[in-house]
């Protein structure tokens, strides 16, 4: 990984060019570093996954009465966990367990909710696109409302990887998040799934533009552990709207990301045109994007200075919140 600097009008900008996956994990790494925060669920239940005591007893009712013992009262039995075997022998289970407790939540909640159709599946394929020159990622798990699992980022609403040790579990995690920020600049947040498959257990976490709050890893082969990983879910699932669930409303881009708009305060609604004058695509920070618009209804796009550069009143910045020191975007912004 190298570190080259630009000089573009009498701004001088200093990115990382990442030539591979391990650097991809390193510049996460950085951008996180002091930025973890791990709180305990009550407080997670109290402020971000707020869920009914009386919905979650529904929950576990219906758990009670599953045929499948692979999920029986919620538990994940540890007969049913693979002896032996690397990573992937656990990728299945752990779908099949997820599915079996989704299922039991969307029998006992509203129909409205965002997530009503949120569908765990096994991931044995990169997504598209790969960001700032890195190799495509292949997260273990992905959630998404379809039923048969998504070929593009854009598409997924939740990431999940499985190791047998932790510490580089969250820094995997971190990259699929960032990957998520950048496909579509659509998220104020990113949900994580985290396993521990050598201790059954599991860590639920919410990348945002300040960093990571995530909750204790939760054995889920204890009645303790498992309810405590089914209220979390729970609260997923409760979430009604977009907004909730951490989408930026604001803008829209189609799935194959040709069609993108944006409303703006004074502008209203506008299209987007073409590729961004500038971008950092980062995990916490500003993640500044710079794009012209062009306001819906009129014909004639905002006009570029003399010398090939976009005039900075034409200029519309879209900029996440966070409080952090400036993130490194990837080569491909400048030619």
């Amino acid at each position: 990984m190298s570190e080259r600097v630009i000089s573009l009008s009498s701004v001088t900008v200093s990115y990382w060019i990442i030539c591979s996956h391990l650097d991809l994990i390193g510049v996460t790494e950085h951008e996180l570093e002091g930025s973890v925060v791990t709180m305990q669920c009550q407080d997670l239940l109290t402020r971000l996954f707020r869920c009914s005591d009386l919905v979650k007893d529904a929950v576990l009712a219906q758990l009670a009465l599953c045929p499948d013992d692979a999920a029986a009262s919620g538990l994940l039995k540890r007969s049913r966990w693979p002896k032996s075997g690397g990573e992937r022998a656990y990728y299945r289970p752990f779908s099949k367990y997820m599915t079996i407790v989704l299922d039991a939540i969307r029998k006992s909640t509203s129909t409205s909710a965002f997530h009503r159709n949120l569908a765990i599946h096994v991931n044995d394929a990169e997504l598209r696109p790969g960001i700032d020159n890195a190799r495509p990622l292949k997260p273990d798990h992905i959630g998404c409302h379809m039923a048969s699992k998504p070929d593009l980022w854009f598409d997924v609403h939740v990431v999940g990887d499985a190791k047998n040790t932790r510490a580089p579990l969250l820094r995997q995690l971190t990259t699929y998040a960032r990957a998520r920020f950048a496909s579509g600049h659509d998220r104020w947040f990113v949900v994580g799934i985290l396993l521990d498959h050598s201790q059954t257990s599991c860590s639920v976490a919410i990348f945002h533009r300040g960093g990571v709050i995530m909750s204790p890893y939760l054995r889920l082969s204890s009645q303790s552990g498992a309810q405590d990983f089914i209220s979390l879910l729970l609260g997923i699932m409760s979430w009604k709207n977009a907004t909730e669930a951490g989408l930026d409303i604001t803008r829209f881009t189609s799935p194959d990301g040709l069609d993108q708009r944006v409303s703006l305060p004074v502008l209203g609604e506008c299209q987007v045109l073409g590729e961004p004058l500038y971008e950092r695509n980062t995990v916490r920070g500003r993640a500044t994007l710079v794009q012209r618009v062009q306001r819906l209804g009129t014909s004639t796009p905002p006009p570029a200075s003399s010398t090939g550069s976009a005039s900075p009143t034409n200029l519309v910045p879209s900029i996440a919140p966070g409080d952090s020191p400036p993130p490194r975007a990837g080569p491909s912004v400048f030619p």
